[in-house]
């Protein structure tokens, strides 16, 4: 919260991204103090002599202490942990590319990107370090594959390829179905209704 807090500090002199840009900068030239070091090292809960904070990385927690509304999701947010892999669900921009991708005439991943990109662009203009949050189109594959397999495809898909691959996953254990929604066969024809129950999970 520190290290928040002292971004907050230079944030009432300069925009954001300049405080944080110059902050970063501080660090990397040993311009802060020595307790504030012990909390850059600690923070990023990283081995080795390198253990300095990049841009994006600063901006990403003054993100998550506004996003908390008490003291104790800011601790939990900004408290130093092992990085573990993030659930399709609590990648905040999916939604918006989906919102492209998803779309009736059937673009590719590439060319939603492309939208999904120029986008986010205009978005975020203002905002460098949030420019530079970009996901990249790996990353965009990789929040895909974590995704229900059926529900990454083009509305445009044939029923008979959707269920050629119904045996991959069980639809009981990843959805709340009752048992008239237990026939995958029944719902092929209605892969909006999947796409629209799983987007309420970002809501």
């Amino acid at each position: 919260m520190a290290l928040v807090a002292q971004v907050a500090q230079l944030e009432q002199a300069q925009p954001r991204y300049k405080a944080i840009k110059f902050f970063c900068e501080q660090i990397k030239h040993g311009g802060i103090s020595s307790d504030l070091m012990r909390l850059v090292e600690i923070a990023n809960n990283k081995k080795g002599k390198n253990r300095t904070l990049c841009d994006r990385t600063l901006n990403q927690w003054v993100l998550d202490y506004e996003k908390a509304d008490t003291p104790e999701e800011r601790l939990k947010a900004l408290a130093p942990m092992q990085r573990v892999a993030k659930k399709a669900e609590e990648i905040v921009w999916l939604p918006d590319f989906l919102a492209i991708y998803r779309q009736t005439n059937g673009i590719n991943v590439a060319e939603a990107y492309h939208y999904f990109s120029a986008e986010w662009d205009a978005r975020f203009a203002d905002e460098p370090l949030r420019l530079e949050m970009k996901p990249s189109i790996d990353q965009v594959r990789a929040a895909l594959a974590k995704f229900f397999y059926f529900l990454a495809l083009p509305l445009n898909v044939a029923n008979k390829d959707i269920q050629k691959h119904k045996g991959r996953f069980c639809l009981v254990n990843l959805l709340p179905l009752n048992q008239s929604l237990e026939s995958f066969d029944a719902q092929a024809n209605h892969q909006r209704y999947f796409y629209n129950l799983f987007e309420s999970f970002f809501v």
